[in-house]
């Protein structure tokens, strides 16, 4: 009898128990399912579910779709989930996530769906299982959820006939080639300057629309950008602004009367995402929203890519004013090491997520590497080589003007992020991005960029017509746009002389009190970034070096970028330039 079968693996009748081997939790996805209990089958009612005796001919069939490693949401074949929002199990249409509990002003960051289980090992081992609710930490059982001691052990058993579960196609087929030549070189492409995960940028809201992946599938990653920017787009002033300098800078007289408003005057762009995709992605056009969801870059593994580099962006300018007027909402403060830590941990979650598609731990296409080995290994067997890196402004925390309880900028408080962030994988840095800090002036660039350069440090803009001969521009150089803003000073590190304190509270009325200023002619003819690198700045580029970490240079403006490269001759140091500016081939 069914009954006496645990009684014969726990040794009864003097036996020993039975070499039986644990489930293989991770490699369930897209298996076709139904759950039984003993003699008991998990069967659907109009709402919820039931253990039924005997009842394997109403059995739910469950496709089980990959959340994570060894958990999976459970769909039925009427298209409907096993949730446990509570302790009562549910049937419902739809889940619920981060995406869709979106209020004015945050997101609910630390929502966990109630449909995500997590795939255990019965306690008895064998061909059993437990399902954890992620949710509510605790286990299925017959009246609904219950403590571990309670826990049912189910076996799955093959079905048919499930429901499909919402995805992207790569259309491509045929096998991966792995080519490395007699001499040792692997053939591939590199993507030498990426950013995967800028949905977690800029406060993590919806300033940066679209996730390369998200625990709920493709719904939920590529969703409606409506609810973050606005109807027809129109309160997504940062892709307005940024979309328009492309060509011809936005009006910012304009602009402001619309910010003021709370919406652009005119319709922006069509916010419809999966499935029809009506307006984006459109990378040029459409920048504050996702081109690179995960089924799109294994797409371009298949057709050739084995390495990426993925740089953790975002601008706490940007966020902080995006936020502080109500315009989008924020998971977290708009502070940049915020946003690049989470980046990180989401790019090692995105690993997970794609071996979880693929069968199991390690078996995905997308493998973080941390050493030159690494990266040949992996590219050897044909998968994906992905090299964290950070590009930031405010990097380390190194703010130009200190803010409130920040850490002293010294070289013991690089060296130590150093190893910090060396130890979470990351071995890419620029030294700085958009933004003056504590390294180096900023990128020197234009238009709004040179806008939030003022009020991220409260300094007036620095350029002179001083600069050095010969040496390639990059960001640098050309007009200055707020004419007004410009007041060369002698001491880089000089103490600001504009209090920006209360711009995250209320930054247009702060802009505004700089009106007059900003509306000023721009200063035509070639001006550069008035500074180089700082004592702690060179103490940064040797840490690096010290730690065989790829330095960056293309964000530097031109007197740091002829600095930088003195430094690196000295020490015989490559440098890597992934915006194309190599100085008449001198970064070879």
């Amino acid at each position: 009898p069914a009954a006496l079968l645990p009684l014969l693996l726990l040794g009864a009748c003097g036996q020993e128990r039975l070499p039986v081997e644990d489930m293989a939790v991770d490699s369930w996805a897209h298996s076709c399912v139904s759950l039984r209990a003993d003699d008991d089958w998990l069967v659907p009612g109009e709402d919820s579910y039931r253990w039924a005796w005997m009842g394997e001919a109403e059995a739910a069939r469950f496709r089980l779709q990959a959340a994570d490693l060894g958990v999976y949401l459970l769909k039925d074949a009427d298209g409907r989930y096993l949730v446990a929002e509570t302790d009562t199990l549910g049937r419902v249409a739809a889940l619920e996530s981060d995406i869709t509990r979106v209020e004015k002003l945050t997101v609910d960051d630390g929502y966990i769906s109630g449909g995500e289980w997590e795939m255990q090992n019965a306690a008895l081992g064998g061909p059993r299982v437990q399902l954890f609710n992620r949710r509510n930490e605790r286990f299925l059982g017959r009246p609904g959820l219950v403590d571990a001691g309670e826990a049912l052990a189910v076996t799955l058993e093959a079905a048919q006939d499930c429901a499909g579960f919402p995805e992207l196609s790569v259309d491509a087929t045929g096998q991966i080639t792995r080519t490395t030549f007699d001499d040792g070189t692997l053939f591939g492409l590199v993507d030498a300057h990426s950013h995967l995960l800028s949905n977690f940028g800029f406060g993590g809201g919806g300033v940066f629309h679209g996730a390369p992946f998200h625990r709920l599938g493709v719904e939920h990653a590529l969703a409606d950008c409506a609810p973050f920017h606005g109807e027809s787009g129109r309160r997504d002033f940062f892709g307005y602004a940024f979309d328009k300098s492309g060509d011809d800078s936005a009006d910012m007289t304009e602009l402001i009367a619309d910010i003021l408003v709370g919406e652009l005057e005119h319709e922006n762009h069509l916010t419809a995402g999966y499935p029809d995709f009506p307006d984006w992605p459109n990378a040029r056009h459409r920048s504050t929203h996702q081109v690179q969801y995960y089924r799109w870059l294994e797409r371009a593994w298949m057709g050739g890519l084995r390495l990426v580099v993925q740089h953790a962006t975002t601008n706490s300018t940007i966020c902080t004013f995006m936020v502080g007027e109500g315009l989008e909402p924020s998971r977290y403060d708009c502070e940049d090491m915020t946003a690049v830590d989470r980046i990180i941990d989401e790019t090692w979650a995105m690993q997970d997520y794609i071996d979880a598609q693929s069968g199991g731990a390690g078996k995905g296409f997308f493998r973080v590497v941390t050493t030159p080995a690494d990266a040949r290994e992996v590219i050897a067997e044909g998968k994906l080589a992905v090299v964290l890196g950070i590009e930031t402004s405010d990097l380390f925390r190194c703010t130009l003007t200190p803010r409130p309880g920040a850490p002293t900028c010294d070289e013991a408080w690089v060296e130590a992020q150093l190893d910090d962030y060396a130890a979470r994988g990351v071995r890419s840095i620029f030294p700085n991005h958009k933004y003056d800090n504590r390294f180096t002036p900023g990128d020197g660039s234009g238009d709004f960029i040179e806008l939030g350069n003022f009020f991220n440090s409260g300094h007036w803009t620095n350029k002179t017509q001083s600069c050095p001969e010969g040496v390639d521009a990059g960001f640098d150089g050309g007009p200055v746009t707020f004419g007004g803003l410009n007041e060369p000073r002698a001491d880089y590190l000089a103490p600001a002389p504009n209090d920006m304190a209360g711009f995250p509270a209320a930054p247009m009325d702060t802009a505004l009190t700089y009106a007059g200023r900003i509306m000023d002619d721009p200063l035509e003819g070639s001006w550069c970034q008035n500074g180089t690198f700082t004592e702690v700045g060179e103490s940064l580029l040797r840490g690096m070096m010290a730690r065989g970490m790829i330095i960056e240079v293309d964000h530097l403006p031109m007197w740091s970028f002829q600095r930088v490269f003195a430094l690196l001759e000295e020490a015989d140091y490559p440098a890597a330039a992934t915006h194309g500016r190599d100085w008449q081939g001198r970064v070879y």
